[in-house]
């Protein structure tokens, strides 16, 4: 999941990248708070679930470990009543939820900074086609 999302974040700065050079314009005002936040909030979710999550599988996996290997030796169901709902306030699942939607959010706002962008230069060709 991390590597997907470094390459859907770094596609996503090449598209915007892109769209500067075909319109021949800068992004200002909204569109630029939108691709800014965009950029920032899936960047920021994806590095957080994806390490919550590769700490948690650590620890429960290391939990799981019988105590001769340096583990507790309980099931899984142990793990996660013991470990994901009690080592951070709300539990990790509940964290991980929070982190996916932040991430989607940011999903959301760059795509509506896309369509605005997209509005923007149909309504210069046609004010163009006008002249």
């Amino acid at each position: 999941m991390y590597m997907i999302g470094v390459l859907a974040v770094s596609i996503m700065a090449i598209l915007y990248k892109q769209f500067e050079i075909y319109f021949q314009s800068k992004y200002y005002n909204i569109q630029k708070t939108l691709s800014i936040l965009n950029l920032v909030l899936t960047n920021t979710g994806i590095v957080i679930v994806t390490w919550t999550m590769m700490i948690a599988g650590y620890l429960g996996g290391l939990a799981q470990l019988s105590p001769e290997l340096g583990g507790k030796g309980i099931d899984t169901i142990q793990v996660h009543e013991s470990i994901f709902q009690t080592i951070v306030p709300l539990g990790i699942p509940n964290w991980i939820g929070i982190w996916i939607l932040i991430t989607s959010l940011g999903i959301i706002l760059g795509g509506i900074g896309f369509l605005i962008r997209l509005k923007e230069k149909d309504r210069v060709l046609m004010s163009s086609m006008m002249k």
